[in-house]
């Protein structure tokens, strides 16, 4: 499993929640969008990684915790490739998921 592959983040995408969208789409509601997204990927990710090599080989609980957690978080968003990854996932789907989404709150 490589965390470049978007397949890994895609999923986060269709997560959006349209009706939760209740704010004027200008250049600065998109670059927080994109700001929001980026984090809760990379958080995701994070996560994810921390519960595949946390794993105790003797059983018991994950060893990591949270400063862990935390560090993971940090070289993720800091990734040159992770990066690039985000701002393609960011261009191919949720432009578009929020254009819809300005669509469906226009509608309302």
């Amino acid at each position: 499993m490589s965390i470049q592959e978007p397949e890994h983040c895609a999923g986060a995408v269709d997560n959006l929640d349209c009706a939760m969208i209740e704010v004027p789409f200008d250049d600065d509601v998109m670059l927080l969008s994109q700001a929001v997204f980026r984090e809760v990927i990379v958080a995701e990710l994070a996560r994810q990684l921390t519960a595949a090599i946390g794993v105790d080989p003797v059983g018991g609980g994950n060893l990591f915790g949270d400063r862990e957690l935390a560090v993971i978080r940090c070289e993720l968003h800091d990734d040159p490739g992770v990066r690039a990854v985000l701002d393609d996932l960011w261009r191919r789907g949720s432009l578009a998921h929020l254009a819809g989404c300005r669509d469906d709150v226009s509608r309302r």
